[in-house]
């Protein structure tokens, strides 16, 4: 851990269960207060082994005053939805909860995905609309 934060010490570090980056507020599977939605889905952004996580908890490291989402990985699964022209449906893998954990910068979360949950034959997660109302 001391690699991915470029810190010779760690000090003081807490378990943090929800975070706010660029106005957005990301919550953890760990937070209670958010047990009837799933929302803690996310994008990465440029990491080598995932693109799609479920975020386990954070972790804060006081002296360095940054931030780790403990994470674990989504499989994307082959093959589309509807129509090979829609993108912001992403089918994934059903048994997600795997035992890894990944650990994660947040400066490497993309944003919250929505995950759908009506059809147990096709689970998938949404893209989320940005602040301006289109969809990336």
């Amino acid at each position: 851990m001391k690699e991915l934060l470029s810190v010779q010490e760690l000090g003081a570090t807490f378990k943090v269960l929800r975070i706010i980056k660029n106005d957005q507020i990301f919550f953890s599977f760990q937070h209670t207060r958010m047990e009837k939605r799933i929302s803690h889905i996310v994008a990465i952004h440029s990491h080598p082994d995932i693109s799609l996580a479920s975020i386990q908890f954070f972790l804060y490291i006081e002296d360095s005053d940054s931030c780790i989402a403990v994470v674990k990985k989504i499989t994307e699964d082959e093959g589309n939805l509807v129509h090979p022209t829609v993108n912001h449906l992403i089918k994934i893998d059903a048994n997600f909860e795997t035992d890894a954990f990944y650990l994660v910068p947040v400066e490497k979360l993309e944003g919250k995905l929505l995950y759908l949950s009506g059809n147990p034959d096709l689970p998938c997660v949404s893209k989320l609309p940005n602040h301006f109302g289109q969809c990336s």
